[in-house]
């Protein structure tokens, strides 16, 4: 989707670009569905971004995939409590325990004032999907996940008395060193009632890690440079921007396609592997299984 809008003095034009691309290139449970409409609240237009990642089954991404939800309730105030309340609700009514499957949103509305010359971008986010704002190519926003290394997160769950324990849980995550070099760092992991997961907060799971979706407004003038780019962890796992220089040009220069490609790539490749990042020791090593990618892009060219 592009179109050109004229700017404050309606005499020149910004080009807008809403892209979206996807590779499910591991067990198929990301979906993104970007596109515009009118708020309900304010009567405001805006263009949105609305990613997701499913996990631990099909059946919490599949509610949201097959019947048009994120649609239909986009242009509603809080979006995204309407979204959890029609997983809660559909589990209710179905009487389907979800304790094992649950999906991560993260949702960017992006409005723009033609008579103030300002826009703003509204993030909400339930997960560890991310999205990276950039003003006139540099980054000015990035999602803090919701994961154990939140403070905010830990304080809200033990506060809300939703944490039995936690413990180190023996899975690994991918630390990039450089584009061709990692080494596999222990994650944090956070045991509920009857659920583990190495998130603090998702959609699903039986309600059973709460919900306190974050949500932050970055304003920016519609004479500037804007890009806005979001994806599922599968695009930002192996994919760092805010680490590595080489990777934040590439995200200011490819489209959602190019940067989806991209992080395929770096699913696929061979790695220097590190033992710590202090180690001066490696051995090459490809993953055996990939993550799924979905990416969307925003941007506005003045």
């Amino acid at each position: 989707m592009t179109y050109f809008e004229k700017t404050i003095n309606n005499e020149s034009y910004s080009l807008i670009i809403l892209e979206s691309d996807i590779k499910q290139i591991g067990k198929k449970e990301d979906y993104i569905e970007i596109g515009n409409g009118i708020d309900n609240t304010t009567n405001e237009s805006f263009d949105y971004i609305w990613v997701n990642d499913g996990h631990g089954g099909q059946t919490c991404i599949n509610i949201i995939k097959k019947f048009g939800y994120l649609k239909q309730n986009v242009c509603c105030d809080k979006p995204m409590d309407k979204l959890y309340n029609i997983i809660r609700n559909y589990r209710n009514y179905t009487k389907l325990s979800m304790l094992e499957t649950g999906a991560m949103s993260s949702l960017v509305k992006i409005y723009k004032n033609q008579e103030t010359g300002k826009g703003r971008a509204v993030f909400t986010n339930v997960g560890d999907c991310e999205f990276i704002m950039l003003i006139n190519e540099k980054i000015v926003y990035h999602t803090k996940v919701h994961k154990p290394n939140n403070e905010n997160e830990m304080k809200r769950l033990r506060e809300q008395g939703f944490i039995n324990n936690i413990y180190k849980i023996d899975t690994y995550r991918p630390c990039l060193l450089s584009d061709d070099s990692l080494f596999m760092k222990k994650s944090t992991g956070i045991k509920f009632n009857g659920f583990s997961g190495p998130f603090t907060q998702s959609l699903g799971h039986n309600e059973l890690t709460g919900f306190s979706p974050s949500e932050d407004t970055i304003e920016f003038d519609l004479s500037s440079h804007v890009k806005i780019v979001g994806g599922s962890d599968g695009l930002w796992d192996l994919f760092c921007p805010t680490i590595i220089q080489e990777h934040l040009q590439i995200l200011n220069e490819k489209n959602a396609s190019e940067l989806t490609e991209y992080a395929k790539n770096q699913w696929i490749k061979t790695w220097k592997c590190y033992e710590t990042s202090e180690s001066q020791i490696f051995s090459l090593q490809a993953f055996p299984s990939y993550d799924d990618i979905c990416c969307g892009v925003w941007e506005q060219i003045p």
